[in-house]
């Protein structure tokens, strides 16, 4: 490995670590030896060990008595590390010849990949929504506009009640096709017939039983409606499932509330249906955003800095006017690579104009 010396080689030990740091930016670096030391650790443990490295390289390379310090921390890696190209000079180049530098491709999100993938096997006419002694036709209505909202259509009535048919027509708004064509049966066991996987809606725990939250009860019936018929069962509005009915049921699903228990039975229908929907038609899954790296900002930071002592704004590194706290709103919103390099191009500028 060859040491870098000076200026130079200080920045490109802070390149490499904030490389292996990710997030967490200069203020590791600026404190003593012994808190770089445990940020490096840290992150070789299992966030980027071979970053974490190189950091570690450079540092061994500047004073090699920290090696000793860093006891079983990163591996050093038989690498030759080079300072980076200066950032808002090769942006400004760029600009100059009326070019955007080339931006590397985000990761792609593996939980939207995973629900690309199952979203190509769901089959939703097998998964029936069941509703079990519904009372009141509104209820019905809106149900049914819920099913029709997310792309459900197989409704199972069971044991229907004696529902207003006023009341399910003025809430099933472009949705009467639904009820009329839902099957009609006269028992959840009927409604259930054919059925390999079921899941009863409850607000109870119930010892014993396996309890899925909303968004996991989806995904496990979009899964397995690929290869069997599955059903989501929903009770009637004033008890809703008996014990009796769970016990048809291989896993209960609840809502998680904070405040009182109950949902509106539509209101219920509707958030499971969107999960659903959520597993049928998923987000693409191509590669996230383009972002700015930590080095970004750390040149931001280091141009603010000089504007800011240049301006005589009160001190800098102040906590109350630190530079670190204006830094905070650059990241959060999560410049892409290209603001990055207008922003240093534009305090450049005006040091420049100021020199």
């Amino acid at each position: 490995m060859t040491a870098k010396g000076g200026a130079e080689g200080a920045e490109a030990r802070k390149a490499h670590l904030v490389a292996g740091f990710g997030d967490i930016g200069f203020a590791a670096l600026d404190e003593d030896a012994r808190s770089v030391q445990a940020t490096c650790h840290q992150i070789a443990m299992g966030r980027d060990p071979k970053g974490a490295a190189k950091g570690a390289n450079e540092l061994f390379a500047a004073d090699p008595g920290l090696a000793g310090e860093f006891g079983p921390g990163p591996r050093v890696l038989e690498v030759e590390v080079e300072a980076p190209a200066d950032p808002v000079e090769a942006g400004l180049a760029a600009d100059a010849r009326g070019e955007d530098a080339p931006e590397k491709e985000g990761p792609v999100d593996p939980w939207l990949a995973h629900r690309a993938r199952l979203s190509e096997l769901v089959e939703p006419n097998r998964i029936r929504i069941v509703l079990l002694r519904t009372q009141f036709g509104a209820n019905l209505g809106a149900s049914a506009r819920a099913l029709h909202n997310f792309g459900l259509s197989r409704l199972v009535l069971a044991a229907l009640g004696n529902v207003v048919w006023n009341d399910v027509n003025q809430m099933a708004v472009r949705s009467r096709h639904l009820v009329e064509g839902a099957e009609r049966v006269a028992s959840l066991e009927a409604a259930l017939d054919g059925c390999a996987y079921v899941v009863g809606t409850t607000m109870r725990s119930l010892p014993g039983r396996r309890s899925l939250d909303p968004r996991a009860a989806a995904e496990t019936l979009a899964r397995r409606s690929s290869v069997e018929d599955v059903a989501l069962v929903f009770g009637e509005e004033r008890i809703g499932l008996t014990n009796a009915d769970l016990l048809a049921c291989h896993d209960t699903s609840v809502i998680p509330t904070f405040g009182l228990e109950s949902l509106n039975l539509a209101q219920a229908v509707l958030l499971y249906a969107w999960e659903l929907s959520q597993w049928r038609h998923p987000p693409p899954a191509g590669p996230a955003s383009p972002a700015a790296t930590e080095r970004d900002y750390a040149v931001i930071a280091r141009l603010f800095r000089a504007r800011l002592t240049a301006d005589g704004f009160a001190d800098p590194d102040r906590p109350r006017h630190g530079v670190g706290d204006l830094m905070q709103t650059l990241k959060r919103a999560r410049l892409t690579p290209r603001e990055a390099r207008l922003w240093q191009a534009a305090l450049s500028a005006g040091a420049a104009r100021d020199s």
